[in-house]
């Protein structure tokens, strides 16, 4: 059987176009900004995010903690959600490069709360850390994939902004949640201070990510990027498959999240969906396990034996994303699959 792989948006394989790309790649010494590749890329972005200078990444983790370096000084408080990527898989990044502490607020629901935002912002006194950053997500949820609407972005970034804090949209899948809600990406980090995008996830390519700020603060970036390693060399080779990517393949990301709706439908009738079928906004699709009386750990390890890779997130749950690479035919083969593994 052919082998299914529904861990992550990341394990996709970049296309023969992508890899022809690379190959026929101009190149420079990015660091002395000599790549027009790059160039090319960064422009391209920032153009389309309505931002005024982009910066190549290594990855939307570099990305998030550039950012928040950039945004925030040694001892300062940031606000963000708990089931943010920033909080939760970068390795402590917060407290180990910008030494700041982590306020979070819960982000389990599509909506950001503002009143929870109005509250998490300290007072001032000489007891209280200043509060400088709020850090949003959208699409939101590492495991869920909301897509957040501008109004409800809007709003919350101008609390942030009246208590004179500062907004990082991490756009690690913005593009999927601007399809989601049929607008331009422009509108959903018109509010940031600074955005990143990850080319790794929806658009499919080996390699990348971009933070998007003013001239200023991209300068600023470009320092701290070199400072963590990213003085990078002849990487056009890498920007090239994004670069083809963010041309080519932004229009068939609906086809993700059709998809996942296929899934959904298909985990709900087999009583493994966990949540309702309209919480599906994007490509991430949770299972749930409970009725199997076993945990998604172990189901996770019967599907191996059906060629199809699912990743566990909690004692019950686990986790499918619908991506580049994966057809139709190969979602209604997965929930054949997952059947017969009951």
């Amino acid at each position: 059987m052919k082998k299914l792989d529904f861990r992550s948006d990341t394990v996709s394989l970049p296309t023969s176009e992508m890899r022809q790309s690379m190959l026929n790649a101009e190149v420079g010494d990015d660091t002395m900004r000599d790549d027009p590749t790059v160039i090319a890329l960064e422009e391209n972005c920032a153009s389309l995010f309505g931002k005024e200078e982009a910066v190549f990444m290594a990855s939307g983790t570099m990305a998030n903690q550039v950012a928040v370096m950039l945004l925030t000084s040694r001892g300062e408080e940031i606000i963000l959600g708990d089931t943010s990527h920033l909080y939760n898989l970068e390795v402590g990044g917060l407290a180990a490069l910008s030494q700041v502490q982590a306020k979070c607020i819960s982000a389990t629901k599509r909506l950001y709360d503002p009143t929870d935002i109005d509250e998490a912002f300290r007072g001032k006194g000489i007891q209280f850390a200043r509060t400088s950053l709020l850090c949003l997500e959208n699409a939101k949820d590492l495991n869920r994939g909301f897509a957040v609407p501008v109004d409800n972005l809007q709003e919350v970034a101008d609390i942030a902004h009246q208590h004179g804090a500062r907004v990082y949209v991490d756009g690690a899948r913005i593009l999927n949640a601007a399809c989601a809600l049929n607008v331009d990406v422009k509108d959903l980090v018109s509010m940031a201070d600074v955005c990143s995008l990850v080319f790794t996830k929806a658009l499919g390519s080996p390699f990348g990510a971009v933070l998007m700020g003013s001239h200023e603060l991209m300068q600023e970036a470009r320092w701290l990027k070199q400072r963590l390693g990213g003085g990078f060399r002849q990487i056009g080779f890498m920007a090239a498959p994004a670069l083809y990517a963010l041309e080519h393949l932004v229009e068939r990301i609906h086809i993700d999240h059709e998809n996942a709706q296929i899934l959904a439908r298909g985990l709900n009738d087999l009583g493994l969906l966990d949540g309702a079928l309209e919480d599906i906004d994007i490509s991430i699709v949770i299972g749930n396990c409970s009725k199997l009386k076993q945990s998604a750990l172990n189901f996770s390890e019967q599907l191996k034996k059906h060629d199809l890779l699912v990743k566990p997130i909690s004692e019950n749950n686990f986790r499918m994303i619908t991506h580049i690479g994966l057809e139709k035919e190969d979602v209604f083969d997965a929930l054949n699959r997952i059947e017969s593994a009951m």
